[in-house]
């Protein structure tokens, strides 16, 4: 058994204030989750070079934004780290994300037992491995700047958030950083949707997902390498 993605329906999320009877956010993909029997080898017979061409493209940048890493001052990425700390602990404040001791499957059966709505929350991951952080100097300004992204844990226990992925900007200003959480929101990617994994000067780069009627879940038809240019706004294709 695997699941199929019935197409991408655009970006929706239910927050904790949703729960409590506020507006829902509308920032991240939801993907519908049938279920059908599908043959993943003839989806990865049929679209084997764009998964190399992925491969390798990741690989590459993943070594050099290793590589900078490692160079990184420690004063630096303690700062970046702070400006994302305060942003989680605001986004909590909000309702738009469980706090950690909350993000439970006990959470939901007690809202089930007063008859409320049943809909997943989110958190932000508490493992920090589970957050990316890739340094480059992203604003040309000689100091390290940081994309940021991280799949949100989902409070019921479910999966329904595998695809989402937050993306989040912290830029040098002077002696501090500030973050940014829409910067990459500009960039419609329908009927699919992006996923970023790199970063150098003035630019970070990920890959295009686009699902088919009948994929599985886990595996979107389209895949494609792209490029976003922070300096010039622009998004492109690298495999054109």
């Amino acid at each position: 058994m695997c699941i199929v993605h019935k197409g991408f329906r655009g970006f929706r999320a239910a927050s904790p204030a949703s729960i409590l009877g506020s507006n829902l956010i509308s920032k991240k993909p939801a993907v519908p989750y049938d279920t059908i029997h599908s043959n993943v080898a003839n989806f990865m017979t049929r679209h084997i070079n764009t998964i190399l061409t992925i491969f390798l493209i990741t690989i590459i940048f993943s070594c050099q934004t290793g590589i900078r890493d490692k160079h990184i001052d420690s004063t630096i990425k303690q700062k970046i780290k702070i400006a994302f700390d305060d942003w989680t602990k605001d986004e909590i404040r909000k309702g738009n994300f469980f706090a950690q001791d909350s993000c439970n499957v006990d959470y939901y059966v007690m809202k089930d037992s007063l008859g409320l709505e049943s809909v997943f929350g989110l958190s932000v991951p508490w493992d920090s491995s589970e957050i990316n952080f890739y340094y480059s100097d992203l604003n040309k300004d000689n100091r390290e700047d940081a994309l940021i992204t991280f799949t949100p844990y989902q409070c019921d226990g479910g999966n329904a958030t595998m695809w989402i992925q937050y993306q989040l900007l912290v830029f040098s200003q002077g002696d501090y950083y500030s973050l940014t959480d829409n910067y990459f929101e500009k960039y419609k990617a329908d009927p699919g949707f992006f996923h970023l994994d790199s970063a150098v000067i003035n630019a970070v780069f990920g890959t295009y997902y686009e699902f088919k009627e009948n994929d599985c879940r886990c595996c979107p038809s389209i895949q494609r390498p792209i490029k976003i240019d922070i300096e010039k706004n622009e998004f492109k294709y690298l495999d054109k």
